[in-house]
């Protein structure tokens, strides 16, 4: 229902990402306090029951200034009409709130599923990635192929397989060149289906970014994107990474600060915006945007690291270490590399050497994070080795190579330098970070 609804004349109605709005669920807070922390001016609530093969669909429209509520309605369907009824839902509350409708969504039926159980299976499969673990991820794939073997011509499940296999990487379920193929291709497929399937053609120019190293490709379909729904929040999120990555910083914050305003509660948007400080160098406010952040996610690990590496860049090395310390207790056998490398800049040489072998221990052979502890250590030549063999595994992280703080110390080196030209990467008028003491 979010999708469809976004999809309707996006520069009059903006829909609050799923995301924010499922943290609502089963919460007690009026519908004025919910509106009032979202900005949303309309709730819709609903529920739905499945008994056999009825379902049973409540949904009401709420006006959050003054909790009136707009419109109201029961519906009864078989299990295979649940399609067609969400259409009319979302066309009849368009309706409700007097927006016009885009013409090409209510005469466009390209990519539509013609199997409610393949939509369904496809409903669990967003569900389970939403949810950004490992396991989760895999489920998801799992749920999104279920719902292909149903319905082949499917196209938001091709593009919800792609959007999963593309995160693969990050979550270390497979490596890039196993994992970004597969997205691409299921990317590719949905597009065939349906040109205009908004979350094929972000996850497209996602690849471009972390596995193509094509920019030139990947901002024209991130501006694809965008053009098709300007309120797709993981567009302008990851739009604004790439922009991050090239050294368009106050860019990529546009984007991070329109992708909030639809998606509020997100988690990751406010790390990504600290992030845009720390790569600017720019470390006092990137340490105020974390610090922001982990008021209101205590228990991120991520976070905890991230805000680690900007205190190392401030020279706080001994709180940057506990922020990694902190980072390793939450995240369980925790990710020894970003802890190793706390201990390498603060000149802790032997700690660093004892993390570096928990990581073995544990699996976590990152040659990126492996080459900024060697940086931090002074090892010019092992920091030179693992880049190089994160450039042969086509790591996507590279792509942030030229903006990273960690690999200032070895920026200059002729190796370093010609590692960013093959990668293909801009040149970068970089000034001292004012607020740094390394």
């Amino acid at each position: 229902m979010t999708a469809r609804l976004s999809g309707f004349n996006p520069q009059s109605l903006a829909v609050i990402a799923h995301i924010s709005a499922a943290k609502y669920r089963g919460t007690s807070k009026g519908a004025t306090e919910i509106g009032h922390e979202l900005r949303a001016d309309y709730l819709l609530e609903s529920s739905v029951r499945r008994e056999g093969n009825r379902v049973r669909v409540t949904a009401q429209l709420i006006r959050t200034s003054d909790q009136v509520h707009m419109w109201a309605q029961t519906y009864e369907r078989e299990v295979g009409q649940i399609l067609p009824l969400q259409q009319e839902l979302a066309e009849t509350i368009a309706r409700q709130l007097q927006v016009t409708l885009a013409q090409q969504l209510l005469l466009s039926k390209a990519g539509s599923a013609t199997d409610a159980e393949a939509h369904l299976l496809y409903l669990k499969g967003r569900y389970h990635w939403n949810r950004r673990t490992p396991e989760a991820l895999q489920q998801a794939v799992v749920h999104y192929q279920q719902a292909l073997d149903r319905d082949p011509g499917y196209a938001p499940a091709w593009a919800g397989l792609a959007t999963a296999y593309a995160l693969f990487d990050e979550y270390n379920v497979l490596p890039a060149h196993e994992s970004y193929p597969r997205a691409k291709a299921a990317a590719l497929r949905a597009l065939e289906l349906d040109a205009s399937q908004v979350e094929a053609r972000t996850t497209l120019a996602l690849i471009r970014h972390l596995y193509d190293w094509d920019w030139q490709g990947a901002e024209q379909e991130f501006q694809q994107a965008i053009a098709i729904n300007p309120n797709y929040a993981v567009a302008r999120h990851w739009y604004g990474m790439f922009l991050m990555s090239m050294g368009r910083f106050a860019e990529a914050r546009e984007q991070f600060h329109r992708a909030l305003s639809v998606d509020p509660l997100s988690s990751s948007l406010p790390v990504a915006l600290g992030a845009s400080y720390y790569h600017e160098r720019d470390f006092d406010q990137a340490i105020a945007e974390y610090q922001r952040a982990l008021k209101l996610q205590p228990l991120s690990a991520g976070l905890r690291f991230h805000l680690g590496r900007a205190l190392v860049q401030k020279g706080m090395f001994q709180e940057a270490v506990e922020e990694f310390q902190a980072g390793r207790r939450l995240s369980g056998e925790g990710v020894f590399t970003s802890l190793a490398f706390g201990y390498a800049a603060a000149g802790r040489a032997a700690d660093a050497l004892r993390a570096l072998q928990e990581a073995s221990r544990f699996g976590q052979h990152s040659p990126y994070y492996l080459a900024a502890t060697h940086a931090a250590l002074g090892d010019e030549d092992r920091a030179l080795q693992e880049l190089e063999r994160a450039f042969e595994q086509r790591l996507g992280r590279l792509t942030f190579l030229n903006v990273e703080p960690m690999f200032d110390p070895i920026r200059d080196h002729p190796r370093f330098r010609d590692l960013c030209r093959r990668l293909g990467l801009p040149e970068i008028r970089r000034a001292a970070a004012a607020n740094s003491p390394r």
